[in-house]
């Protein structure tokens, strides 16, 4: 046995033996010479066609070649711009970031070619400054921060001029670039609405367009009732309030409909032009998938997170209470009264969406001011003129044989109680009683004297 082992270990080694000879020798091919030329020809210079980097250091010694990439460094570390990107969110990064070795980089420069410039990024220094300016990402778990510090590095490697942005989004990881970003659930549509959302289960949103949903919904509008494809618009609409997407046409109804809660309301209607549309300002595209069954339906948004969270807010509601109008009527009784219409209170709220990094609040933008104005109450009222009294009814004398006595006290009575001159009439009475009374008196007078003559 071990006979048989000691050829093979013999064989090993040869093998290993010529594998450093080559390695030796493909190595000696390209650095051998300017390793001789450092040893012991200290002046040599580099040969034509010979880069380092950008920089040209052709005829140029090793001392004269790290002083001009040495200078050039430093010009492109007071000129160059290098941004970091991340959906919505962009920071500068100081270009002191990148690490350059230059003596490492003349010491291995091969004659007649191109080189490279040896920078490079520590990738501890470059997270801790991610963290401190973007602390909402959570670098660690979502970031690749390994293969971002090798390609700020391949920026230094070649002195890149102008402006550098790296977008973070392209160093996420797979499962990270469809993450689940808003849902939504509404409830009580019809069955055609609920056959068309099976039949067409996503809405495809690209990077920099908008989205109609009068024309998602087009191919099933007319058989889908108004309330479910107010529902849907409408369950679309809180699902963007959650997003950065801005609303181009949001439209409402004059009174709230009981099936949609205040503030959340996107009526649509084809007829009168009425849409729901929005656009997505972000360079990356998105998808809403939907699922329904049973008259439920669940949304949800899916794509590159975005940096902040959006959240709506309901602010500002009031309550409208409703007037009284007052209308009249010539065809109504006098007197009466009846409600032509009832009165409603009316609604009206703001609504904002709320933008935070992590838990702090940055801002807040309106998004609509919905009002629903009350229905005043109407009340008719008669305009006709009230009747006219009913004149008094006359009294006749039933006692013409009264005392004198009574007479006079009637009399007494009628002056007291009645101070108005008599009339024509009642003047006349009293002229014929009067002359009657005189005629009585000369006749009596007149049988008097002929009995005394007598």
């Amino acid at each position: 046995m071990e006979a048989v082992g000691r050829p093979q270990k013999i064989i090993g080694k040869a093998a290993l033996f010529l594998l450093l000879l080559v390695i030796y020798f493909s190595l000696f091919s390209f650095y051998g010479s300017r390793l001789f030329e450092k040893v012991f020809l200290s002046d040599t210079v580099f040969d034509e066609n010979t880069a380092i980097g950008p920089e040209k250091v052709a005829g140029m010694t090793d001392r004269e070649a790290a002083k001009l990439l040495n200078e050039e460094i430093e010009n492109w570390q007071a000129q160059a711009v290098m941004k970091l990107k991340y959906a919505e969110k962009e920071i500068p990064l100081s270009s002191s970031f990148v690490e350059f070795q230059v003596r490492q980089s003349v010491d291995e420069a091969a004659d007649g070619q191109q080189n490279r410039l040896i920078a490079s990024v520590s990738p501890e220094k470059l997270e801790d400054e991610l963290n401190r300016k973007m602390p909402a990402l959570q670098i660690k778990d979502h970031i690749d921060i390994d293969l971002l510090a090798a390609d700020l590095g391949d920026i230094g490697d070649y002195l890149k001029s102008g402006e550098s942005v790296l977008d973070l989004s392209l160093y996420l990881e797979e499962n990270g670039k469809t993450a689940k970003l808003a849902e939504v659930t509404a409830d009580g549509l019809d069955s055609a609405s609920i056959r068309f959302i099976k039949e067409n289960p996503a809405i495809s949103i690209k990077g920099g367009s908008s989205v109609s949903f009068n024309s998602w919904i087009e191919p099933a509008a007319d058989k889908i009732s108004e309330e479910s494809l107010n529902l849907l618009s409408s369950a679309l609409y809180q699902l963007i309030l959650k997003t950065n997407f801005d609303i181009m046409e949001k439209n409402q109804s004059t009174a709230l409909p009981d099936y949609i809660d205040l503030g959340y309301e996107a009526k649509v209607k084809r007829k009168k032009e009425q849409d729901f549309i929005f656009f997505n300002r972000n360079d990356y595209d998105y998808t809403i998938e939907w699922t329904a069954d049973n008259g439920n339906v669940y949304g949800v948004l899916k794509g590159i997170p975005f940096y902040y969270t959006y959240k709506p807010e309901l602010k500002n509601k009031k309550t409208l209470k409703p007037k009284t109008v007052l209308h009249f009527s010539p065809n109504l009784p006098y007197g009466q009264m009846r409600i032509e219409q009832y009165g409603e209170t009316g609604l009206m709220i703001d609504v904002f969406r709320s933008r935070y990094e992590g838990a702090k609040k940055m801002d807040s933008e309106q998004v609509a001011a919905d009002f629903y104005p009350p229905d005043h109450q109407i009340e008719l009222y008669s305009s006709q003129e009230p009747p006219p009294p009913p004149e008094p009814e006359e009294t006749e004398e039933t006692d013409e044989a009264g005392t004198e006595s009574g007479d006079e006290t009637a009399n007494e009575e009628d002056s007291s109680v009645d101070d108005e001159p008599p009339s024509e009439g009642e003047e006349n009475s009293s002229s014929d009683e009067q002359n009657q009374a005189e005629d009585e008196e000369s006749s009596s007078a007149e049988e008097n004297n002929t009995e005394n003559a007598q």
